[in-house]
């Protein structure tokens, strides 16, 4: 663990001690992963949300870590997250349609 091993990290978030992970074989290895881990089933994204509002944050030093939002532009003037995210609605229109998005036909042979 890190930290003090009395500190429940209530007070500090730098204080947080590691929680445990599984045994070998149990998710934690090349054959299973994250995605096999008991304990990574465990999360949803309603609970981290709610363990995120509960933690005590009156100095304000988890702001740091707060996700920010991809406002900056590309040369040509589109959003980062606009063009970050295209490759996957591509990707997601052909598992669905079994053919290329014209949109993407069209930027391959038009650029």
């Amino acid at each position: 663990s890190c930290g003090n091993s009395n500190s429940t990290g209530a007070d500090n978030p730098a204080n947080l001690t590691v929680v445990p992970g599984v045994a070998s074989g149990e998710g934690c290895s090349i054959h299973g992963g994250c995605a096999s881990c008991p304990y990574m089933k465990m999360n949803s994204l309603r609970a981290l949300i709610k363990v995120c509002q509960n933690l005590p944050d009156n100095e304000h030093v988890l702001s740091a870590y707060e996700a920010g939002r991809f406002s900056s532009e590309t040369v040509s003037g589109r959003s980062v997250a606009d063009v970050g995210c295209e490759p996957i609605l591509h990707m997601r229109h052909f598992q669905a349609k079994r053919e290329l998005p014209e949109k993407l036909v069209h930027q391959v042979l038009h650029s």
